[in-house]
């Protein structure tokens, strides 16, 4: 799939989720058409409602969509920022990059992510994204696991003074 296919794709998810969802739940029988699709790397995804975004040192998170077994969010990494180099107990993650240039450290490697890249985190690896660019990283984060409470961090490192909290 090329870069601006997974691009589209999420920025679909996000759509259909925030708006049609909201305005028909699904089973209603109320169908999903005439979304344009628009692959503008440089336009946000993030819708500004103050009241869903959680600020962070590092920039914001926005959840999506949440299940007992799975949870969407919306990942900003401001210019130069990262988040903390950290470990899951009880869930995996699987990161898209929809914005921006990201590298991630995944135990002993490191990547650099761009748009349409994704890359797989399991549960008790040692992770930490970084936003190496000059513009808002985005990423989309998909959790899986037995549990996704916010408490499930164990930092290792955190150039913010975290490190031992969750």
């Amino acid at each position: 799939i090329s870069a601006p296919t997974i691009f589209e794709f999420l920025k679909a998810i996000f759509i259909i989720s925030r708006v049609s969802f909201q305005n028909n739940p699904p089973g209603s029988g109320v169908p999903v058409a005439g979304i344009k699709l628009e692959s503008n790397p440089s336009s946000s995804i993030y819708n500004d409602e103050p009241t869903l975004k959680t600020e962070r040192p590092w920039g914001f998170f926005q959840i999506l969509m949440e299940t007992d077994s799975s949870k969407v969010k919306l990942i900003s990494v401001m210019p130069k920022q990262k988040l903390s180099l950290q470990k899951h107990n009880y869930r995996s993650e699987k990161w898209f990059v929809v914005q921006g240039k990201a590298k991630v450290t995944r135990e002993d490697e490191q990547f650099t992510l761009e748009i349409g890249d994704s890359i797989n985190i399991e549960k008790k690896q040692k992770h930490s994204l970084e936003n190496l660019g000059s513009s808002p990283l985005e990423i989309i984060e998909i959790q899986t696991g037995d549990y996704l409470g916010e408490d499930d961090i164990v930092r290792l490192e955190d150039i913010y003074g975290r490190a031992g909290l969750h």
